[in-house]
């Protein structure tokens, strides 16, 4: 039987040819504002040479600057300085190209089987080619006995391959994976580098990370690049690298891993010999101990950089803007369709038996509604505890609010990691992608709302009219909405231990003017604009008006004296009297609209400019 990954490159594309010079990059390190922190250089000019049909291995010690090298390459990181060519490749023709980060972040609540169908159903049009991929992938990753296996209840080494078999849907012609053996047994280990070994030998160019590989993986590397403090100390064969260490009077020691002994020298445990490493291999640009006799074509040749350049003064060299071959886009399906699919996939995982965080999140809303309905029990027809009634509505609206702050927050995060691997590989638009999102957590989040509120309605003794609760219920899940997108926009702007620190302090403005501790008149006048802003007041009043308005009748009294008999007294008490239902939720409705806007092109800009962070958080 052929497997899918015959189809995976063409003849030509056999001839590929990464090639990378006196690549440079710096980052900020240290806490505090940006211009107050350290440089610092992480790779120190280093070239080196990638082939199409090998299983290339970037190793060398933590810290030395394989994920970073990793990261330019594969376009997830701008280029700083240097240059990135792509030879031997047909002009206008789509090089695919596939990044496998280190952490193997999939759908957890998905099965194996259910995983490959979305992404299949997301990069190839064929229901039929479908299937056959599907099942000529998992055959080659070894995976083909797990299909209803759920995603974490995977091994270590299963999620490794899982991770490399939905991006081989895509048929990729380069695949960079950063540390695909981190946190495996040498059995494991050693079967997923076999899984690529077979990969790269049916034309793709494999280039992962591996941080000290055993003696049995090193002899599947087709070629290897030795990394160490930002520079290249040996880029070649992986059998030459004893004649080349003895070339330098290194001589690796009889019965000894080359793989520990590189490692060793590199960490100066016979000497300082760094700058004759980086000096012999010409910091990667030496190609004497490749010994490879495949031709790389000059025709063709793809610049990975665009032609325009531009003058950085601070590094004093030319700087070349990358310009990916990730960016050049495959098959994609009409956006509709990657609703469809996207909306699938999450109802799947909503609706999956072991979802524990939407069960607690269903059953905080009804247990709390039991709670608040306890407490204040029958109170919504007196008139002796209208005041009373009035505090619960805003309680009602404070718990709505908080609860789908805080819950999109931590929801969101693990989501959040998840598309910044997906969208980067262009598994969908992000439009798709958001439309699919807000909808199912909309969903969501009315049931939880419409729950609590139907318990705390009926417990607390609102009147039985089912326009009134209609108007309540909305209300109360319009300001859950804008809630959720706020802890969305939160989520995406902050790193989630400063958005669970500072997201009390986030929303506590919205609470202070909200018209229940603090009215208009009583605030001072530089403050007037939070309450003219402030969903929660607009939310609020609607709230107010579902229960006292739209004419109802005079309240019974409990007591001898009861001074808000008339709920229009008590509106008017409120100065509420002239507001109107309607024009509080369109302003609602619109304050939602903007938030989610704004909401969508602050995720847009940190998935292409801030991503790395957005991966790299715990």
């Amino acid at each position: 039987m052929t497997s899918v990954i015959d189809c995976c490159s063409s003849p030509k594309d056999n001839n590929l040819c990464l090639t990378f010079s006196e690549l440079s990059h710096e980052v900020r390190c240290g806490e505090g504002f940006r211009f107050m922190r350290d440089r610092k250089r992480l790779l120190h000019g280093v070239s080196g040479e990638f082939l199409s049909g090998e299983l290339t291995s970037i190793i060398g010690p933590s810290g030395c600057g394989k994920t970073t090298l990793m990261d330019i390459l594969s376009g997830y990181i701008q280029l700083q300085r240097g240059s990135i060519h792509l030879t031997g490749a047909e002009k206008n023709k789509k090089i695919r190209c596939s990044y496998i980060m280190q952490d193997d972040i999939l759908q957890p609540l998905l099965t194996v089987n259910e995983m490959m169908e979305f992404a299949a159903k997301l990069k190839i049009k064929s229901r039929s080619l479908q299937k056959k991929k599907v099942k000529d992938i998992l055959n080659t990753v070894a995976l083909s006995d797990k299909l209803s296996t759920q995603v974490d209840k995977l091994s270590g080494g299963e999620m490794r391959k899982l991770s490399v078999a939905v991006e081989l849907i895509t048929e990729p012609s380069i695949m960079f994976l950063d540390e695909p053996t981190s946190g495996l047994d040498i059995s494991s280990a050693e079967k997923c580098m076999s899984a690529l070994k077979e990969v790269a030998g049916r034309g793709v160019m494999v280039v992962c990370s591996v941080h000290q590989p055993s003696g049995s993986m090193w002899d599947m590397f087709d070629h290897v690049y030795v990394m160490t403090s930002g520079m290249c100390t040996f880029q070649g064969c992986p059998k030459r690298l004893m004649d080349y260490l003895h070339s330098l009077a290194l001589t690796c020691p009889m019965n000894y891993s080359p793989a520990d002994h590189i490692l060793e020298i590199t960490l100066e445990e016979y000497g300082n010999n760094l700058s004759r490493l980086v000096s012999a291999s010409r910091n990667g640009a030496n190609k004497e101990w490749r010994r490879s006799n495949r031709q790389i074509p000059d025709e063709g040749d793809i610049s990975l950089c665009d032609s325009e350049k531009l003058k950085v003064s601070s590094y004093g060299v030319e700087r070349f803007p990358i310009s990916s071959i990730m960016r050049q886009k495959c098959y994609s399906p009409p956006f509709i369709v990657q609703c469809i699919v996207l909306l699938e996939r999450g109802a799947k995982s909503l609706c999956n038996s072991n979802n524990e965080p939407v069960r607690i999140r269903l059953l905080i809303h009804v247990l709390m509604g039991l709670f608040f309905g306890s407490i204040y029990c029958r109170i919504g027809l007196d008139a002796a505890h209208v005041r009373d009634n009035h505090s619960l509505l805003f309680y009602t609206l404070i718990f709505i609010m908080f609860t789908a702050y805080s819950g999109m927050i931590i929801s969101f995060h693990l989501k959040l990691r998840i598309t910044t691997r997906e969208y980067f590989n262009k598994w969908y638009s992000l439009k798709a992608f958001y439309l699919a999102e807000n909808i199912m957590d909309m969903l969501f989040q009315i049931l939880c709302s419409t729950t609590f509120c139907l318990i705390i309605y009926l417990l607390s003794g609102q009147p039985l009219d089912p326009l009134r609760f209609f108007l309540f219920a909305s209300a109360c899940g319009i300001v859950a909405l804008i809630s959720q997108t706020l802890g969305l926009l939160v989520c995406t702007i902050l790193r989630l231990k400063h958005a669970v620190v500072f997201g009390s302090l986030f929303i506590m403005p919205w609470v202070i003017f909200s018209g229940y501790f603090l009215r208009l008149q009583d605030a001072p006048w530089f403050s007037h604009w939070l309450f003219h802003i402030n969903f929660l007041k607009y939310g609020f009043q609607c709230v107010v008006l579902s229960i006292y308005g739209y004419d109802r009748p005079r309240m019974p009294c409990s007591k001898d004296y009861c001074h808000f008999v008339f709920p229009q007294k008590f509106l008017k008490h409120l100065q509420l009297q002239q507001e109107k239902y309607y024009a509080n939720f369109l302003i609602l409705a619109a304050i939602l609209l903007v938030t989610k806007i704004l909401t969508f092109h602050v995720l847009k800009y940190q998935l292409k400019h801030k991503r790395k962070k957005l991966v790299d958080e715990e």
